[in-house]
């Protein structure tokens, strides 16, 4: 006996080859399910007590025995036999039951080269064998080719009259040099040239006609003359491996003929998949002027409606159709720098294009949108559904910017210098240049009649305030101060010992943060905060004539300023000073 199981799945066999059983099944606890294929003998055949009725099989699936725990009764059922209890004396099967149970023994099973069907309406079980394909065919050379043999388990040795069977042996050799050999383990291999004694050998199918249809050679080159690959069914797929490649040819010499590949499933589920990584190249291998079109059936008035979409010839792509991109359009040139690389051209003057800018004059890969007919204008299409398109910014060839609406009220120009127009075809009154803040309130505005209105505080880049000396007076001492005149040089000075005051604003949006005083000597210096609206100072610094003094910062208000005292003696000479600021 012989049982080549794999994991407990497969036939058993007798060492003649009559298969005796097949486990199709691995069921639970271990336990497998069989067919037999002949007589089940026994001196006792058990079957389990059941404590719930098995389901009814379904059509064609047999029937199941089994025995009721309740009653410890044997019963049969099938999808078209209702339980019967066949371990009572008087249970009796119809003739109608025994056909049935038979006939579900023969349908729906494993044969090989053997169909069993049972004809339920006369109660007889059709047997069909299978022919056996294989062809003799001779090459005239006194050699007899074996063709479409199927896998044997016995080969032959020695001539016809002292023929023996040699064990176990698999494979048919063809010609006594073995150029063809067909061997089979799980798979069949047909081998071209076994000695490889010969060159172009080759696998084919011929037709009726001895023509060949279908040939495979040496080197793996598949060939098919007038043939068409056919896969058929919602997982098929025709694989190529790295490297390998469909070649179409057309016979344009002989008639015209060409080659094309079609998919022709009218609900469109017909696709090419590609892996990862994978390419797809099609081309065209004529000598000069090779097109490859990639063309599109649709239905237009007056004819079928083939139209080309995608021309290639000479380098350039050509598109008829609309250009509808949903993922990233990745355009790329090799050409000279600043080459366009997208361009629209309707007629010889009417172009436009984008490219690079040549990587000169300070432009190096900025991206240049040019026409070489008008302007370039952006526009947003009318929200009604008419043609009518707002132009919201557009650029004369003059070099003019004009945005806004239509009428273009605004319009930016410039030439070294910049000019913006506000209401520039004079159509409208009250226009104005406004600024506003995230919250869209203007904080800023520039009408046309010039004048300028800002909510905020007007900030000059000024980073301290000059002190005079006319900003200083003399103390409730009685004696004045004086310009000194008796030389060629100018100064302030008190009369006597008497101090100095000087009185300074912080520009508004600003704060003051140190004071300079520039004289003869270094008298001391005290810096107070004072106020408008009050007599009350406060002591912000001290320091001397000719030491820049660190005050603590002071914030500009509505009210407040800086009062500086000079304590001087007398003869002293003062020349001015100055107050540090910053924005606040």
């Amino acid at each position: 006996m012989k049982s080549p199981l794999k994991k407990s799945i497969g036939e058993v066999v007798t060492d003649y080859g009559a298969r005796v059983m097949k486990v199709f099944k691995k069921g639970l606890l271990q336990r497998s399910l069989f067919d037999f294929y002949g007589d089940v003998k026994a001196d006792k055949l058990r079957v389990k007590e059941s404590a719930s009725v098995p389901a009814t099989p379904i059509d064609g699936d047999g029937g199941v025995m089994y025995t009721k725990s309740a009653d410890g009764k044997l019963y049969y059922k099938s999808n078209e036999v209702a339980e019967v209890e066949i371990s009572s004396s008087g249970a009796t099967l119809t003739t109608e039951q025994v056909q049935d149970i038979v006939g579900d023994m023969f349908t729906s099973n494993t044969e090989t080269r053997i169909s069993a069907t049972y004809e339920d309406s006369d109660g007889t079980i059709d047997l069909v064998v299978d022919a056996i394909p294989v062809d003799l065919t001779s090459d005239g050379a006194g050699t007899i080719h074996i063709n479409n043999v199927p896998a044997l388990n016995q080969s032959t040795t020695g001539n016809a009259a002292t023929a023996t069977l040699a064990t176990n042996a698999q494979g048919i050799t063809g010609a006594a040099d073995g150029d063809v050999t067909i061997t089979s383990d799980g798979e069949v291999t047909v081998k071209l040239d076994s000695d490889n004694d010969e060159s172009n050998q080759k696998f084919k199918i011929t037709n009726n006609a001895d023509s060949v249809v279908f040939s495979v050679q040496e080197d793996g080159v598949v060939s098919m003359a007038g043939s068409t690959i056919n896969i058929d069914g919602s997982n098929s797929n025709l694989e190529l491996n790295s490297g390998s490649d469909i070649i179409l040819e057309a016979d344009n010499a002989g008639g015209g003929n060409t080659s094309t590949i079609q998919y022709l499933d009218a609900g469109g589920t017909n696709r090419i998949i590609l892996g990862a990584d994978s390419d797809v190249a099609i081309l065209s291998n004529r000598a000069s002027n090779g097109t490859v079109q990639i063309r599109a059936n649709t239905s237009t008035a007056g004819g079928s409606g083939e139209v080309t979409v995608v021309t290639v010839e000479d380098d350039k792509v050509a598109i008829s159709q609309d250009l509808d991109v949903t993922g990233t359009l990745n355009v790329k040139t090799t050409n000279a720098t600043g080459s366009p690389f997208i361009s629209f051209s309707q007629t010889t003057t009417r172009r436009a294009f984008i490219q690079l800018a040549d990587n000169n004059a300070d432009f190096e890969n900025h991206l240049r949108i040019a026409s070489e007919y008008g302007p370039v204008s952006i526009a947003v299409a009318s929200t009604d559904g008419s043609d009518t398109d707002t132009v919201y910014l557009m650029v004369e060839p003059t070099g003019v910017f004009k945005f806004g609406a239509r009428d273009a009220d605004a319009v930016l120009t410039t030439d070294g210098n910049m000019t913006f127009r506000i209401d520039a075809d004079n159509d409208e009154t009250g226009q104005k240049f406004s600024f506003e803040n995230n919250a869209s309130t203007e904080v800023g505005s520039l009408d046309e009649s010039g004048n300028l209105s800002v909510t905020g505080n007007v900030l000059p880049g000024i980073t301290y305030v000059k002190i005079l000396p006319s900003d200083f007076m003399p103390d409730d001492a009685g004696r004045p101060a004086m310009i000194d005149d008796t030389g060629s040089d100018r100064w302030l000075e008190s009369h006597g010992t008497a101090k100095l005051f000087a009185y300074v604003d912080i520009p508004v949006g600003f704060k003051a943060t140190h004071v300079d005083i520039y004289g003869s000597a270094t008298s001391a210096v005290t810096v107070y905060h004072a106020d408008i609206n009050s007599k009350t100072v406060t002591s912000k610094g001290t320091g001397n004539i000719g030491t820049q003094i660190n005050i603590t910062d002071i914030n500009s208000t509505a009210t407040n300023y800086i009062l500086i005292e000079l304590a001087q003696a007398s003869g002293e000479e003062v020349y001015g000073g100055k107050l540090t600021i910053a924005k606040i």
